[in-house]
């Protein structure tokens, strides 16, 4: 068996080298598939100077074809990712994100326990604005964490999927699945902890720029009262509560 844990690497580089402190330790491998211009076509030259810190760690370009769709490009890219992990030999593959951190001490548990199925999924405590502000309560969707690779497995777009998760990380090999208890083991994810977070709704490939300010999600963003506390549109009207900065980001 070898894991490899494959980084989805363009923006949240800000988040990116804790997120790589908490994972390195539990896998075989570490790979980054980076993209130096979005889904839409904005550049980012300052992703290299963050993934040429780790010498040891293999490297991977995704061009994305802008004639396609943003979310058609993930796809891809995505795919792209299962191609080159099992190129390098590995057995199973965890997706990550440059703003998800998975727990430490119940990683390898995770992993040990995962093997047997072909997905396992984890739920999630999101983050917005700041590393101690957490949704109340979780998001009801899921991640996947583990994935076997078989010959034949590809992300690809698919009703009827056994979990919640978004479309472009649902995979065609998902007979047998497991989905960890929150209690068990979790991902946090610091999905709205920007330093720049006009470039995250720049980006996003599921809508663009406009329909976040129309929506007044940007402006949500920069003038949260948490005293009032109305709850995150965004996260169609959940709380914030307060928590410690668990990974000292």
């Amino acid at each position: 068996m070898k894991v490899i844990a494959a980084y989805n690497i363009f923006n949240g580089l800000e988040l990116f080298h804790k997120s790589v402190e908490y994972t390195k330790p539990y896998v075989d491998e570490v790979v980054f598939i980076y993209q130096t211009v979005s889904y839409r076509g904005n550049a980012n030259p300052n992703v290299l100077d963050h993934i040429e810190q780790y010498q040891d760690i293999k490297a991977f370009e995704f061009k994305p074809d802008l004639s396609f769709n943003p979310k058609q490009n993930e796809l891809n890219k995505q795919n792209m990712m299962i191609n080159i992990c099992r190129d390098l030999g590995a057995s199973h593959m965890i997706l990550v994100d440059c703003d998800h951190i998975y727990e430490p001490d119940k990683f390898k548990a995770a992993i040990d326990k995962s093997k047997q199925y072909d997905v396992t999924f984890t739920g999630m405590l999101t983050y917005y604005k700041y590393p101690t502000w957490q949704l109340d309560p979780p998001e009801n969707y899921f991640m996947p964490f583990l994935i076997k690779l078989y010959p034949s497995t590809q992300f690809m777009r698919q009703n009827n999927y056994p979990v919640l998760v978004d479309p472009t990380l649902r995979v065609n090999t998902c007979g047998n699945y497991y989905v960890f208890p929150m209690d068990e083991f979790l991902l946090h994810h610091y999905s709205m902890v920007r330093s720049d977070i006009n470039e995250k709704f720049q980006n996003s490939p599921s809508q663009g720029y406009g329909y976040w300010q129309q929506h007044g999600y940007v402006d949500e963003w920069f003038n949260y009262d948490l005293e009032l506390n109305p709850g995150v549109k965004y996260f169609s009207g959940r709380k914030i509560k307060i928590v410690e900065n668990y990974f000292g980001i």
